[in-house]
């Protein structure tokens, strides 16, 4: 099974025996499988920052695992997600901003603008991986 590159910690478990990735993101189980045999695989999903690749600024993502997260002014607004959306999680950051403690309320970017309010992915002056 091939490990995502955006999640160490990746791990498959069977038969009380850990595989980790090798060879890069590959894990390779050699055994002689029984019918009813389980993998349990564990996949990390912490919020991480991620570059945006503009060289001329400093702007982060908000991702996790392979979403991209956003915040939403909708959110903001409404104390939490309104009650007219789809989508009913919510996920909370705290970074610093430009030295100071700031409090982010993400959604999925998929779910980010469906009342029409304004929605970011970027964010900048976010300290390197500043999570407090």
């Amino acid at each position: 099974m091939r490990a995502p590159a955006w999640a160490p910690g990746f791990e498959a478990t069977i038969g009380g025996v850990t595989h980790t990735p090798s060879n890069g993101r590959l894990i390779e189980i050699e055994r002689l499988w029984s019918q009813g045999d389980k993998v349990r695989v564990k996949i990390p999903l912490d919020i991480r920052q991620v570059p945006d690749g503009d060289k001329t600024t400093d702007a982060v993502a908000l991702v996790r695992g392979p979403q991209v997260l956003a915040t939403d002014t909708a959110i903001e607004a409404d104390g939490g997600i309104p009650e007219s959306w789809w989508g009913d999680t919510l996920y909370t950051r705290v970074v610093k901003q430009g030295g100071v403690e700031m409090e982010y309320r993400l959604v999925t970017f998929a779910d980010a603008g469906q009342n029409k309010e304004e929605y970011a992915v970027l964010h900048e002056n976010i300290e390197a991986n500043a999570s407090v």
